[in-house]
């Protein structure tokens, strides 16, 4: 059996303390004698252990579930994946069974990702990185009901947020119904209909919001999607704050879209509807540096379009 001895060693002050873990005998080494794989449709259980670097009789180093688990998730190519590491009956043998979930546009293993694929992943580093970039971004909505006009500007960036919603009174200009504005030295609120306005310096919490994007556990549904806002309390010099949680596969999912195209061509990668098909859409990206253009999308039966851009 494995011994070590545990200790804490505190500073002079007495209020910090330092772990210390010493290891006297290190016990019987692992071995993985075992492996199993479940879920394959294009891979070949050989392709996926080569890629993965594992075969029977190797010793066990680390965390081998995790490792695992986190070469499948960086691959691009599983919706789901699975570690579970079992003791056989020799002491110091061991089993791994994997299971995973396959996209089914994906690549194998044994095969390079296309460049819209690898152009799709860049996107998905840029937005993960957007909180460092100097882009904002601006999402613009217009709805009409009835020959009446209604608008939505949204501006998000690293200096705050700002929302304005108008809407059409009988004159030819739209009134200003909402608007609010919250950056780290000041915020404000105004609401046409009231008449009436709030403002003063940011001094408690922060609006914050998460995006959740993970790839799908079977072939209907390639793609999961769960994001929402909410208040926090806490307030870290910035008014807003965004979790993102952004699977790979997701993004090598967007590069096969179900209805409509995706293309790469003189730099620019672009994700367009099928023509005439409603509603449509159209993304755009820079193929080279993964930088968001846009995305602009209307619904001609329900009178809505509108555009989100980075600027």
């Amino acid at each position: 059996n494995a011994e070590a001895e545990v200790e804490l060693e505190f500073d002079e002050a007495g209020s910090l303390a330092d772990l210390v873990i010493a290891v006297q005998r290190p016990g019987i080494p692992g071995t993985l004698d075992e492996i199993g794989v479940e879920g394959l449709r294009m891979n070949s259980q050989e392709d996926i252990l080569s890629f993965l670097q594992l075969r029977p009789g190797m010793p066990l180093e680390g965390s081998i579930t995790n490792q695992v688990v986190l070469r499948l998730w960086e691959s691009g190519r599983f919706g789901s994946h699975q570690a579970r590491l079992s003791p056989l009956r020799e002491p110091g043998h061991y089993r791994l069974d994997l299971a995973v979930f396959e996209l089914a546009d994906g690549p194998p293993l044994s095969q390079e990702l296309s460049a819209e694929e690898q152009a799709f992943l860049k996107l998905r580093e840029w937005v993960l990185d957007c909180e460092n970039r100097p882009e904002d971004w601006l999402l613009e909505v217009e709805v009409e009901r009835d020959g009446r006009h209604h608008t939505a500007e949204l501006a998000l960036g690293r200096d705050g947020l700002a929302i304005v919603i108008r809407e059409p009174v009988t004159t030819n200009h739209a009134s200003l119904r909402f608007g609010l504005i919250e950056a780290s030295e000041h915020s404000g609120y105004y609401s046409g209909r009231q008449r009436s306005r709030i403002g003063g310096k940011q001094e408690h919490g922060q609006l914050e919001s998460f995006l959740n994007l993970q790839g799908g556990t079977d072939d209907d549904s390639r793609i999961n999607l769960s994001l929402g806002a909410g208040w926090s309390s806490k307030l870290d010099g910035s008014p807003y704050a965004m979790k993102l949680d952004l699977a790979p596969v997701a993004f090598v999912a967007f590069a096969h879209p179900r209805s409509g195209s995706c293309r790469l061509e003189q730099g620019l990668l672009t994700v367009r509807s099928n023509p005439g098909e409603n509603p449509s859409f159209e993304m755009t990206a820079e193929a080279a540096t993964g930088r968001f253009l846009s995305w602009r999308f209307r619904d001609s039966d329900d009178g809505v379009k509108g555009v989100l851009r980075s600027e």
